[in-house]
């Protein structure tokens, strides 16, 4: 599979992480370690991280597999983000503790992408 590492940066391990869901509930970390057949500790690792530079392109594909994220279809996932931060009620599939550390990680990222 062909991958545009320039797209998948503007969306980086921790927003994958943060959309994992399914339906309207957001997948925990086992689930996703689960489902995508990696260690729990590699799926907490990716999940925290602002950039896919130090994950090889097995563990991209199997965490985003893991996180019902296609890397064939960005358009729908990046419709899907707007349209998610634009709402009243922000990432709601997501509990108040996960939301706010995810928020918390967002600013991070936006001031790094800013330098």
């Amino acid at each position: 599979m062909l991958i545009d590492f320039k797209t998948l940066e503007s969306f980086p391990p921790f927003v994958v992480a943060a959309l994992a869901r399914k339906g309207r509930r957001s997948l925990t970390m086992q689930e996703i370690a689960a489902t995508s057949g990696l260690p729990l500790r590699t799926v907490a690792r990716i999940s925290s991280l602002f950039s896919w530079r130090d994950v090889n392109f097995g563990n991209i594909e199997l965490f985003c597999r893991g996180c019902a994220f296609d890397l064939k279809s960005i358009r729908k996932q990046a419709q899907y983000l707007r349209g998610t931060a634009s709402a009243q009620h922000k990432f709601s599939h997501l509990s108040t503790a996960r939301r706010h550390s995810f928020e918390k990680r967002l600013v991070e990222w936006q001031k790094l992408q800013a330098k």
